[in-house]
């Protein structure tokens, strides 16, 4: 049983003036949790009892076992995964003293306020071998609830400090190399969310937010109205929609309910493709968009993704762990990661393998 000063306590490092006064931060479900405690031990675990079964813990660990209710009373999740667990910041979260290693690949980033898209960077640069990356103060903070969970596990394995980036880059010698992303030869680092969304970048994230308040059908046309600086047709965008809904086998009802509330997870993955299809942007990342989709709705969620590249020659990267999707969505290239490296790349020949043998011959590769 939970005590109300713990579950007072846990829920107080939500907000990033008390994760600092504590000096703690919260990580939620199996991967990540299991991901820390490799590297650190928890100073507190609130966890069920099938998950402590055959579980190794620190002695220094405060362990609280609860029922699964008693878990949705400190969770932040929707929906629970059997563990919380509270573990120590970083004893140095600003990059002024770091020494930066040269010799491998770093990321700077700049005023990414979202915590999902904050979490989401973090897990595709411990994908690709990125051990530190270095933050604007404007950036969101790692230790928010919702980066730690979006990043499935990967803050274990990726440094994240924070300060002045100009002040970094100026101290750069002269022969180091820097890169940034542009998107038809405009640097769109140097823009904001929205300017990159006129752009032409469209993000579907692993966990779609709600927005209370906000109808789908309002969204929709507010955002097709922001990207193409014009409101649509009234009579064509109503067609549109109709059509692209029922591509998607969306129920028409709705249209008139708040953007992903109460939502199931493969209804806010169709609105996300449903968002892709009308928007019509030039290049497309797709951030595990078949997670916990049946096999019904991998194909119809599939189908629109094609749609969308066939008719707006639109750029795709689709990041997943899974084979299945490849069943549907055929690449023109493929590369496979194992514990953030780049172990394989190919054609399609390669999805065709993977889909024959799986990532089994991958593992232990590095």
């Amino acid at each position: 049983m939970i005590s109300k000063n713990k579950i007072k306590y846990i829920k107080s490092l939500e907000l990033k003036k008390n994760r600092n006064k504590e000096g703690k931060f919260v990580a939620e479900g199996h991967k990540v949790v299991d991901d820390l405690l490799v590297l650190q031990p928890a100073s507190l675990i609130v966890a069920t009892e099938e998950w402590l079964k055959d579980k190794s813990i620190d002695p220094r660990t405060e362990v609280v076992t609860v029922s699964e209710e008693e878990l949705r009373k400190v969770s932040f999740l929707q929906h629970p995964q059997q563990v919380l667990a509270v573990f120590d910041q970083r004893d140095n979260r600003d990059f002024a003293s770091a020494n930066i290693d040269f010799n491998c690949l770093n990321l700077a980033l700049d005023g990414v306020q979202d915590p999902g898209n904050l979490g989401t960077i973090i897990r595709i640069a411990d994908w690709f071998g990125i051990e530190t990356i270095y933050c604007s103060p404007e950036t969101a903070d790692v230790y928010n609830p919702k980066v730690v969970q979006a990043t499935m596990g990967s803050i274990a394995r990726v440094k994240v400090l924070y300060g002045d980036l100009m002040a970094l880059f100026a101290s750069l010698p002269a022969d180091v190399p820097v890169y940034g992303t542009l998107l038809d030869g405009e640097d769109i680092t140097e823009m904001s969310v929205d300017e990159r969304a006129r752009a032409g970048l469209f993000l579907a994230m692993q966990y779609p937010v709600e927005i209370p308040g906000v109808t789908m059908s309002n969204f929709l046309r507010s955002a097709k109205t922001a990207v193409d600086g014009k409101a649509p047709s009234l009579r064509t965008w109503t067609k549109d929609v109709k059509e692209a809904m029922k591509n998607l086998e969306i129920d028409p009802d709705f249209i008139a309910r708040n953007v992903n509330e109460g939502f199931s997870g493969g209804e806010k993955k169709r609105h996300e493709i449903l968002q892709l299809e009308l928007l019509k942007p030039k290049f497309g990342i797709l951030d595990e968009t078949d997670s916990g989709l049946d096999v019904d709705a991998l194909k119809i969620v599939s189908e629109g993704v094609n749609r969308a590249h066939e008719a707006n020659d639109m750029g795709v990267m689709l990041i997943t762990h899974y084979t299945r999707i490849l069943r549907y969505i055929k690449p023109q290239f493929v590369h496979v990661f194992v514990d953030g490296k780049m172990v394989d790349q190919g054609g399609p020949e390669l999805a065709d393998r993977l889909e024959e043998e799986g990532y089994v011959s991958y593992v232990g590769k590095k």
